[in-house]
């Protein structure tokens, strides 16, 4: 049974790059890419609001450019409503992205999302019925790129921004990835601040945090 679509409207660009990258996708049974045809199907689909071709699959991945923005708008409010994670690439070269949205949304660029990654993302939803979206953006230690990321980002943020006293963190470019804050109970960090922001002393409340992503680090490398 198909469980995975793939929208791609450069077929040669993929064919190009899994080459390149060594994979096979046409191995995977329950990867269902779809054709031109069936894309142009889609697309008259859309206007009318017709998510039909889609509905039997739990997770959506396509390419971005496929699609106007108001399809495009269109196509994330049905994954939301059917509970099916979304994966959007494109070659415009922005950073991957985690969006901490029920489902989840990973926005990745097309070189990293054409990569054993995705072979791996693929494995593992088939074997655990889980779509770890985490896996595709970071690889197979994903946990652990995924801290030393935000410590790195946390770095920077802080050498900038010497002695700040106030913190908005949707205002304040602090680099902490979202997929994060839905991880904090686990990983004993605290990150309840993030929705409200920081009021005072955020410079001592982010290299608090920054010593403890440091040594949550140090215990997921001493568990590997």
């Amino acid at each position: 049974m198909e469980e995975i679509v793939l929208i791609e409207d450069r077929p040669e660009r993929m064919a190009h790059l899994c080459n390149k990258k060594g994979l096979n996708l046409e191995e995977f049974e329950q990867l269902r890419i779809f054709t031109k045809k069936e894309i142009e199907s889609l697309e008259k689909n859309l206007e009318s609001n017709n998510f039909k071709m889609l509905d039997g699959y739990k997770i959506v991945m396509t390419h971005q450019s496929a699609w106007s923005q108001v399809k495009l708008s269109s196509l994330k409010d049905f994954c939301k409503r059917t509970n099916k994670p979304l994966v959007i690439f494109s070659g415009n070269g922005s950073p991957s992205h985690f969006h901490l949205t029920d489902p989840p949304i990973l926005t990745i660029e097309v070189d990293k999302f054409y990569s054993p990654r995705l072979t791996l993302f693929i494995e593992h939803f088939l074997k655990n019925g889980i779509p770890n979206l985490l896996l595709l953006q970071y690889g197979n230690k994903w946990k652990l790129n995924l801290l030393m990321e935000a410590r790195n980002n946390l770095s920077v943020f802080l050498s900038k921004n010497k002695g700040i006293k106030t913190l908005n963190y949707y205002n304040d470019a602090v680099g902490i990835p979202q997929a994060l804050f839905s991880m904090s109970e686990e990983l004993s960090l605290n990150l309840e601040w993030y929705e409200d922001g920081i009021a005072e002393n955020a410079d001592n409340v982010l290299i608090d945090l920054k010593n403890q992503l440091s040594k949550v680090i140090k215990r997921e490398v001493f568990s590997l």
